[in-house]
């Protein structure tokens, strides 16, 4: 973020006093009690230059949120909201900490105190408390409200396509229900029991690019090229959609017992999907200074680089099925039906997307002096391409131009990128302490300690007698980078029961839910 667009200071007491002041909120007279015009307007401001190209921050409208703001007449709950999120990621300090923690405070209270009144304004100003939660590392809070915000969403049946409504209107409700998609991934990722607005249930369009959503852009064509991201919040919406489907596969084909003589075929039906969608990103899918230095503008950088780390992960996903020894391979017994020639191919695919991960992150290092936000799904990526490089170079010699020596320094490359791309995310510190981990036993060159196996879980460690099924403990373990690993959830039947918040132990879920 750049450091001299951060928020304007309100002043301290007032601040203090908004819990006191929650019961005023009636209308847009709040707005301007609480906040002056001057200081709403600069952080709706700040939030579409810095916050809203990313993906999971895409569900407002530009010009009419900017227009009602300017008015008096934008939802005092959704300012609120807004002004906490800019407050948090535009400056790190305590002051300003503690000043988005009251603003989203006074924002929850009132949703809670008018539960039954649903509206547009309203449950985007839940999906911008639960991402402040979430980046203020309080998942169990987050984890509670996405299911809130999910059934506000089938309430309004945002999930089906909207109706009587201008085009500005319907894209906006789209938005929504893609955005709180995303944001649900992170925690339900691999884990069906916890997806609470499965694709199933999704009967819209995917979102339309930023051209076809900026009326401006509509009005003079010559501006088309400066404002439209050319598709790319559709298509990493498509990406999820995809990956989920991969993921979903993976769980069937780890809980089989016989062989799966259709496996070759699923895999190369997979990979069809994904070459319709990379015939759609454009060239050079594989190096990042086209994206950096090309025509592009800079404003979608960031939605450029998830769509092409998604693709490449994508594929990371599918072709690790058929890579034996790893973690998310599919079990020997279904291996058993796909032949050699196959497997080096899939190794190839893997060894070659996850250089592809690589490559693009540490462009973006080297080139941005500002790094521009990003989402908590470029960490993911570049975590799993790691454990791809860092395995194929121990476990698969042989493989051409990947040295176990080249392999450590791709990683090192990528934890150094890591650290300066989130220096101070909490979201994704623990995901840097692995990748430290796995650098410190891969250069130890000691097998005993380098390994990809889930470790026993916390409760089986405190219990040893009580054990979970093989069926979820492998469930479990494919829900790789879920949120839910770091939500402390507890069973009145077991009071001591909780996950503990390490990346290492997000690879299955330890929370006790009732039966």
């Amino acid at each position: 973020m750049r450091k001299n667009k951060g928020p304007y200071t309100v002043n301290s007491d007032r601040v203090q006093n908004l819990r006191l002041n929650t019961d005023q909120i009636n209308g847009n007279k709040v707005v301007r009690s609480l906040l002056t015009l001057e200081e709403s307007l600069h952080s709706v401001e700040t939030y579409f230059s810095e916050l809203y190209p990313l993906p999971s921050y895409s569900f407002l409208h530009p010009q009419t949120t900017i227009a009602r703001c300017k008015s008096g007449n934008l939802e005092p709950l959704l300012v609120y909201a807004l002004h906490g999120v800019v407050c948090l990621h535009t400056n790190r300090s305590t002051e300003h900490g503690d000043q988005g923690d009251r603003w989203i405070q006074i924002t929850e209270q009132a949703l809670w105190q008018e539960l039954e009144k649903l509206s547009v304004f309203r449950i985007q100003a839940l999906l911008l408390i639960i991402r402040y939660q979430m980046e203020s590392g309080r998942f169990q809070k987050a984890f509670t409200l996405i299911a809130v915000a999910a059934r506000f969403a089938a309430a309004m049946r945002l999930n089906h396509e909207q109706t009587g409504s201008n085009s500005v209107a319907r894209e906006e409700c789209r938005r929504i229900l893609w955005s709180l998609k995303l944001i649900e991934r992170y925690f339900s990722i691999g884990l069906p029991e916890f997806e609470v607005l499965p694709f199933e249930s999704i009967y819209i369009r995917l979102p339309c690019s930023e051209d076809k959503f900026d009326d401006a852009a509509l009005e003079n064509s010559s501006s088309v090229k400066i404002f439209s991201d050319l598709g790319a919040l559709g298509l990493c919406m498509r990406l999820e959609s995809i990956r989920r489907d991969i993921m979903k596969a993976s769980r069937g084909l780890a809980l089989c017992e016989d062989g799966f003589p259709q496996l070759h075929k699923l895999v190369l039906g997979f990979q069809k999907e994904l070459e319709g969608v990379g015939s759609q990103m454009g060239s050079d899918l594989d190096t990042a200074g086209s994206i950096i230095s090309n025509s592009l503008p800079n404003q979608w950088l960031c939605r450029h680089l998830m769509l092409r780390l998604s693709w490449h992960q994508s594929h990371c996903d599918l072709y690790r099925l058929l890579l034996p020894g790893y973690q998310e391979a599919a079990p020997g017994n279904v291996l058993a039906t796909i032949t050699q020639e196959q497997k080096d191919a899939a190794k190839l695919q893997c060894l070659k997307h996850a250089l592809s991960i690589v490559r693009l992150v540490a462009s973006l290092d080297e080139t941005s002096w500002n790094p521009p936000p990003l989402e908590f799904d470029t960490a993911i990526c570049v975590y799993h391409a790691i454990r791809l490089i860092v395995f194929i170079a121990r476990f698969h010699q042989g493989t051409d131009d990947l040295s176990p020596e080249l392999a450590n320094g791709k990683a090192i490359l990528c934890l150094a990128a890591l650290r300066r791309l989130f220096r101070s995310s909490i979201l994704v510190q623990p995901i840097i302490d692995e990748v430290q981990r796995l650098i410190d036993a891969f250069s130890s060159q000691d097998t005993s300690n380098f390994t990809f196996a889930s470790a026993p879980s916390s409760d089986e460690r405190r219990n040893p007698a009580r054990k979970i099924s093989p069926i979820a403990k492998v469930q479990q373990r494919l829900a790789v980078h879920s949120l839910l690993s770091r939500v402390e959830l507890e069973n009145e039947t077991d009071a001591e029961s909780h996950i503990p918040p390490h990346v290492h132990d997000s690879q299955r879920v330890e929370a006790s839910v009732e039966d």
